[in-house]
C-alpha cells in the first residue's frame, strides 16, 4: 500500500485546526459569520 505524506500531512492539519467551542451561541454566530456548518456533540451533554 503507498502512502502519499502529502495527503497525510494536510489530513492531520486539518484535523488539529478544529476549534472547539462549549459555548453554543458563540458557536452559532461564528457559523453564520463564517458561513460553516455547525457540528453539535450532544454525548457528554449532563441528563
Amino acid at each position: 500500500m503507498h502512502v502519499n505524506n502529502a495527503e497525510v500531512a494536510m489530513a492531520t492539519e486539518t484535523a488539529t485546526s478544529i476549534q472547539w467551542s462549549e459555548d453554543v451561541d458563540k458557536a452559532l454566530a461564528e457559523s453564520k459569520k463564517t458561513n460553516k456548518p455547525l457540528l453539535l456533540d450532544f454525548t457528554a451533554a449532563p441528563m
